[in-house]
């Protein structure tokens, strides 16, 4: 109810400034920029096609930032110094810059270097942006598990993945 409330307000102060500015909304000019037919079929426009990009970009940046996230927070808890190192260079680095900052450097500067195409860069900059964060909360997570159960795996004599699939249960 108060999301409508606020909806209803929101619409309402956009309409009284437009009008106050005399400005009339071109509603009509929206469905071109949308989809277009030619010939009788019908054919996604602009909106639509940059809709599309976006989707699979960020799908593929889930995946992607899944594993970058999973494999780095690994690293943070494995006993390897270079490892622990390595992840930790990696997180703060990501988390102390801006990702527009990111986006360029990956887009104008090693993307040429690398010969990457666009949508590659934007998957890239997503990921490893996302990764660090991701890698952070899979860390906190793994950090909430009571000693005890990693000490009953143990005492059972299981490798690591055994413990995780057999023992190590949240509560």
């Amino acid at each position: 109810m108060q999301i409508a409330l606020v909806s209803v307000f929101l619409l309402w102060l956009l309409e009284q400034g437009a009008e106050s500015m005399n400005y009339r909304w071109q509603w009509y000019r929206i469905p071109q920029y949308l989809w277009f037919t030619e010939d009788g079929e019908w054919y996604a426009a602009e909106l639509l096609q940059g809709l599309k990009v976006t989707l699979e970009i960020s799908a593929v940046s889930l995946l992607c930032t899944l594993v970058i996230g999973l494999v780095t927070a690994l690293l943070r808890r494995s006993d390897s110094v270079v490892g622990r190192g390595i992840a930790r260079a990696y997180i703060e680095l990501i988390r102390n810059t801006p990702l527009l900052v990111q986006i360029y450097l990956l887009y104008f500067v090693f993307g040429p270097v690398l010969g990457l195409e666009r949508f590659t860069t934007a998957v890239l900059a997503l990921s490893l942006f996302q990764g660090a964060y991701t890698a952070e909360i899979l860390r906190a997570g793994l950090l909430s598990i009571d000693k005890g159960q990693f000490e009953a795996a143990d005492s059972l004599g299981l490798n690591q993945t055994d413990s995780y699939r057999f023992i190590i249960r949240r509560k």
